[in-house]
């Protein structure tokens, strides 16, 4: 969840979300692209407004990994100079400087190359396996929490508008998705959601909507998402795999199934990374999801295994993800809902882009 606020909202609402602020910089490049350039100033605001981004801790962990960032460079630097002093020392015959230096370039390489390893993915932050935990059964939003991972800033000046094309078929679409089940206790109105769906740009798509629903309240300072989004969740696709993300992907997919799915002793043990191990009880019975994992990239493994114990209850609804620019959104429909909602919208040019029951294999990847 990161959240952009104006500095001067930030003692009032960030401390609300609890969150660590910091000012907003290359973090702005994994944004999508009408986030990235309502932040810069690319479009429709001056740039260098003096926002901040903040962001909380989740499961314990800092979720942007810039901490790591200035330990890196010493670990580097130090490796150098190891280096230096053995090369010194050798040709010097100086054996106090050689050791030393030898010393220096073992502890300190090695640590340079952890660090590079986590830094781009192929290790895992430390973690603790998280157990003890029990969701689902009666529903309750109190309880099992909100985290929204798509960013927010505070638009400035007159509010960008869509033509009248665009405004009709965003009227049409906001009516299918009601018409589906995806706006739960309440709609937003078209008006609502104009501003957002013109800088997230045309056509209007499926993806589009559902993002400016979650990126209104950036346009319209008294927009409650949690009156529309009780049957969604979204989760970004490029985000640190802590075993706090790992169980937050866990608690919004059981808070879909409306107490259908009780989940008690979870376990996330990321010790043997790459391999990721989710153990639970879901329902009384043993669960088990293993799979490669990734430092960066989110899995939809787990998920799909959950959706999978959803599945075989033999509901009505079953367990459905929309895939958008840098992420997807999760909610629950009817069943063959999926099949006519990918034949009634288009979904922009990307070909992953569509709509997909989770419970499907062909939803089923590792990481990436």
């Amino acid at each position: 969840m990161d959240l952009w606020f104006e500095p001067r909202d930030i003692g009032s609402r960030a401390s609300q979300h609890g969150l660590n602020c910091t000012r907003g910089g290359d973090e702005t490049k994994q944004l999508p692209s009408n986030l990235r350039r309502a932040f810069t100033g690319e479009r429709r605001r001056s740039p260098g407004a003096g926002y901040v981004l903040c962001i909380p801790n989740v499961g314990g962990q800092h979720m942007t990994g810039r901490r790591r960032e200035p330990v890196l460079l010493y670990s580097v630097l130090l490796t150098a100079v190891g280096v230096f002093l053995t090369i010194t020392g050798s040709r010097d015959g100086n054996t106090g400087t050689l050791i030393i230096g030898i010393v220096c370039l073992l502890l300190f390489g090695l640590a340079t190359i952890v660090l590079l390893a986590q830094r781009f993915g192929r290790l895992p932050s430390p973690a603790t396996p998280r157990s003890g935990s029990r969701w689902g059964g009666a529903r309750s939003r109190s309880r099992l929490g909100r985290d929204w991972a798509v960013p927010m800033f505070v638009h400035e000046g007159p509010l960008p508008e869509l033509n009248s094309e665009a405004k009709e078929e965003l009227q049409r679409v906001i009516a299918l998705l009601v018409d589906y089940g995806f706006f739960v206790p309440e709609a937003p109105s078209p008006e609502q959601l104009e501003a957002p769906a013109a800088d997230y740009g045309e056509p209007v798509v499926l993806s589009s909507v559902l993002s400016s629903v979650f990126t209104a309240p950036s346009y319209h300072a008294n927009f409650d998402i949690d009156r529309y989004t009780q049957n969604l969740h979204f989760h970004l696709w490029k985000m640190e795999q802590s075993s706090g993300v790992i169980e937050r992907q866990m608690i919004d997919l059981v808070d879909l199934c409306d107490g259908a799915l009780i989940v008690d002793d979870v376990t996330i043990d990321q010790s043997k990374f790459p391999r990721v191990t989710v153990s639970a009880t879901v329902n009384g019975e043993s669960f088990e999801s293993s799979y490669a994992g990734s430092n960066k990239w989110m899995s939809t493994v787990l998920i799909h295994d959950l959706a999978e114990v959803y599945e075989q209850l033999g509901l009505p609804t079953r367990l459905a993800a929309v895939n958008a620019e840098s992420g997807m959104y999760l909610t629950r429909l009817e069943r063959g809902a999926v099949e006519k909602l990918n034949e009634t919208f288009t979904h922009g040019k990307d070909p992953a882009a569509g709509i997909f029951w989770i419970d499907d294999e062909q939803f089923r990847h590792e990481s990436g």
